[in-house]
C-alpha cells in the first residue's frame, strides 16, 4: 500500500478518535488539542501501519514528510509557511524557535490527518449568543464583531502567555509586552493600554 493510501486509513481511523482537549485558551473560553493530544495516537497509528514522521523547519517553513520507515524514497510532504514574527517578547530565540515548532508541529499533523482544531466556533453556535457557564461567568464576552483589532504588541503578549500556559489578564498581558515597541510611538502605547484595560480581564495582585 502506498504512503498516501495509508494516510487516507488513519484519516478515516482518527474520524472516531475522541481526542482530549488540555489546552484552554482563557482569551476566547474555547478548550483546543495540544501536541501532546494529538500525537500519541497518531505515532501508534503509523507504526501499525510502518510509516515515520520526519518534520523539519526552516526560517521559511515548516516541514512534515510521512515516509514508509523501510524505503524514505517513499513518502508524502507536508508544508506550512513559518510565522514572519519569529521572536516573541521575553523569549530569548531558543525559547521562541521552540514555541514556534510545537505550534507547527501540531498544526501540521491536524491538517494532514484532518483533525478538527478548536476555535471559537468549536464551542459556540455562531447564530447564538454566547452563553455563560462555570468557567467564564465572571468573565465578560466579547462579542468578535465588536472587538476592535488587537494591537500588535499585545497580540504578541496574548501568544507568548498562551504557549506558555500562563493565566491572562490585565496584569500579565501588560507584564508580557515588549516595552521596546513603544519607544518613540506614545500612541501605540496609549492604544495597547485602552485595549488591554477595556478587553481583557483583571488579574491578582
Amino acid at each position: 500500500m502506498c504512503v498516501s493510501a495509508k494516510i487516507e486509513e488513519i484519516q478515516y481511523v482518527l474520524l472516531g478518535y475522541e481526542f482530549q482537549k488540555s489546552g484552554y485558551n482563557k482569551y476566547n473560553h474555547v478548550k483546543y488539542h495540544e501536541l501532546v493530544d494529538i500525537m500519541p495516537p497518531i505515532v501508534k497509528e503509523c507504526h501499525e501501519r510502518d510509516l515515520v514522521l520526519l518534520f523539519n523547519f526552516t526560517a521559511e517553513l515548516g516541514t512534515l514528510t510521512v515516509a514508509d520507515k523501510h524505503d524514505v524514497s517513499n513518502y508524502c510532504k507536508f508544508t506550512m509557511p513559518m510565522p514572519k514574527e519569529t521572536s516573541l517578547p521575553t523569549m530569548n530565540g531558543i525559547q521562541s524557535i521552540g514555541a514556534f515548532a510545537t505550534y507547527l508541529k501540531r498544526y501540521l499533523l491536524s491538517n494532514t490527518f484532518l483533525i478538527l482544531e478548536a476555535d471559537v466556533a468549536d464551542a459556540l453556535d455562531p447564530k447564538e449568543e454566547p452563553k455563560a457557564t462555570a468557567e467564564n461567568k465572571d468573565t465578560p464576552i466579547i462579542k468578535e464583531k465588536s472587538r476592535p483589532k488587537i494591537p500588535k504588541p499585545v497580540n504578541d503578549a496574548l501568544i507568548k502567555l498562551d504557549a506558555e500556559g500562563k493565566d491572562i489578564n490585565s496584569r500579565t498581558v501588560w507584564a508580557a509586552i515588549d516595552k521596546k515597541e513603544f519607544e518613540g510611538n506614545t500612541d501605540l502605547k496609549k492604544e495597547c493600554m485602552s485595549y488591554v484595560s477595556a478587553h481583557i480581564g483583571k488579574g491578582g495582585k
